[in-house]
Order: structure tokens, then C-alpha cells, then sequence
């Protein structure tokens, strides 16, 4: 697995482009932030397009727990619902400025998707990281 972030106004054939070769090198591509970028936030079916190619899809907890405004918690509700987020990360730097805000968002998944639905993502996908098996 390879944890990899573009700019937000990457343009998506980029991402997508970028994504693609290094599956061909074997690697298991997660792409954090995935909220982030404009293009994947303003077309949603593209984030679509990169689950089907095999790219796993982490947005961060603040984003779907509403930190970012009601749009945002509105687009990650979608991503859940269709099921293509596989990870959330924290974007936690530090306890005081950047402290990690899970409990917020596993409240909001639990609520959205249910309990399996936010056991699978908040801890069977990440154990699944670090055993090297494929989500």
C-alpha cells in the first residue's frame, strides 16, 4: 500500500494517470485527501472511475464529521453511501492545533451507514493495511 496525495487543483487525467502507473508497479494505492481535490469534489463519478481501477479512497474524519462546512459533510454522506470511501485519516499534526476528532466522525458514520458499515472502514480496512492483505 502507498499512501499518496495530489494538489487540490491537480486535474483528474493527472491523478488518474499518476494512480494508474503505479498500480502497474505492483503498488496498492490509497489516495488521502480525496475530498481535498477540486476536480474529484466537483464529479464525484470520478472518484467512482479511481475505486473501479482498483484505488482505495481516504478522506479525512473533520470532513465527514462536518469541521469543513455542511457542503462537505453533505459530499462525504454521498462518497459513504455509494460506497466508496474504504479509509478515514485524521490529519492530525498534534494534539492541540490538529488533534485527531474521531469520535465526531465515527458518530456521523455510524448514524449515516450503520455499525458494520463503520467497523469496516474505521478498523477492519486499516488492520487489513497492516497485514498486508488486499481490502
Amino acid at each position: 500500500y502507498v499512501l499518496t496525495e495530489f494538489l487540490p487543483g491537480d486535474d483528474f487525467r493527472k491523478i488518474q494517470g499518476a494512480l494508474y502507473e503505479m498500480k502497474c508497479e505492483g503498488y496498492l494505492p490509497i489516495l488521502a485527501h480525496a475530498e481535498r481535490s477540486e476536480c474529484l469534489y466537483k464529479n464525484i463519478d470520478y472518484i467512482e472511475e479511481l475505486a473501479n481501477m482498483g484505488i482505495k479512497i481516504q478522506i479525512n474524519a473533520g470532513s465527514i464529521a462536518g469541521h469543513q462546512g455542511l457542503g462537505m459533510k453533505w459530499y462525504c454522506k454521498k462518497l459513504m453511501k455509494r460506497n466508496l470511501l474504504h479509509l478515514v485519516g485524521t490529519d492530525a499534526h498534534d494534539m492541540e492545533k490538529r488533534p485527531p476528532r474521531m469520535d465526531a466522525c465515527q458518530k456521523v458514520m455510524t448514524k449515516t451507514m450503520g455499525e458494520d458499515y463503520t467497523r469496516r472502514i474505521l478498523i477492519l480496512n486499516p488492520q487489513k493495511i497492516i497485514t498486508n492483505e488486499v481490502m
